[in-house]
This record gives C-alpha cells, sequence and structure tokens, in this order.
C-alpha cells in the first residue's frame, strides 16, 4: 500500500513502477495457490507428470504471475486509486525456485470524460535469467488535483493519443 496518496499529476510517461519482488515459489506455495483458484492440473503439481511431457519440472501457473502484477499495481496506486484493467500473456514457463519480479511502466496517460485520470501501464513478469515470461498491459485510474474521489464504478473510456 503508498504511504502517500498517488494522484494522475503526480505520474508521468516513461516512469518506472515500483516492481514487486523478487519473489521464490516453492513447490508448496504453487499447489496451495493452485487449490485456491481450483486449477488442478498435474502440471502444476505432480513433478514425475510434468517431467514426463517434457518439462524441467512443474511450472508456476498464470494466476500466481497475474496475481504479483496486480499486487504491484495495488501497491503503486494506493487505495484512493482503481485498478480498472489487466491482462497479461504466459509465454514462457517458470518453475518452483525460480525468482519472480513484477514490473512495469507507464506508456500513456490521459484524463477521461469523467474528469478522472487514466494511466495505461505495459506490465510484466521477468524471472531470475532476465527473461519476460508473462508481458500484459493494464489501466489504474488515479484521482486529479481537481477530481480527487474515484468513484466504485464507471466506464472505461476510449484512450486518445
Amino acid at each position: 500500500m503508498s504511504k502517500s496518496k498517488l494522484f494522475y499529476e503526480d505520474v508521468n510517461i516513461g516512469d518506472q513502477i515500483p516492481q514487486l519482488g523478487p519473489l521464490t515459489w516453492n513447490t508448496t506455495d504453487i499447489v496451495r495457490f493452485s487449490s485456491a483458484v481450483e486449477n488442478y492440473e498435474p502440471l502444476h503439481q505432480a513433478r514425475d507428470w510434468a517431467r514426463s511431457k517434457g518439462h524441467k519440472d512443474t511450472l508456476i501457473n498464470g494466476p500466481i504471475r497475474t496475481s504479483m502484477l496486480h499486487n504491484m499495481l495495488i501497491n503503486w496506486i494506493g487505495d484512493d486509486g482503481f485498478l480498472k484493467k489487466l491482462s497479461c500473456q504466459q509465454r514462457a514457463a517458470d518453475h518452483p525456485g525460480y525468482a519472480l519480479i513484477a514490473k512495469g511502466s507507464v506508456v500513456n496517460c490521459y484524463i477521461g470524460p469523467n474528469g478522472l485520470g487514466y494511466i495505461e501501464c505495459d506490465i510484466h513478469i521477468e524471472n531470475q535469467e532476465g527473461t519476460i515470461t508473462a508481458p500484459g498491459k493494464a489501466t489504474v485510474v488515479l484521482p486529479t488535483n481537481e477530481n480527487p474521489n474515484v468513484p466504485e464504478y464507471f466506464d472505461l473510456p476510449n484512450a486518445k493519443s
């Protein structure tokens, strides 16, 4: 959670989002997380099965990496911001014991017709080898100096460059 309120005016294109991690996930963590999201695929839980399919070990599942990106963004925008949109692709394998880092940067900023500040971000998970394994995009909404309160529900306007 942010220590001070983040306003739209505090953010610029090119800013780096404070990273989350590195976090290292072990097999027990992966099994617990997989159970919590009802993902019972043997690829995430059964080492021998995963190896029989050509993998070096079980895989860290997509929801773990997505949750890391989510937490990175929420930590950055704080309680007064709103995570409006997040998407990511699972492009490469990460295995138990890998140290993962959630990173991101600001690629666009604009004021929506509702007077709120919209921030578009490129985000990704990077492993200890420097490989980006889960690239994605996110849109967060921040209060502005003129409009200091973000409502609980609103439509996402189309971005204007």
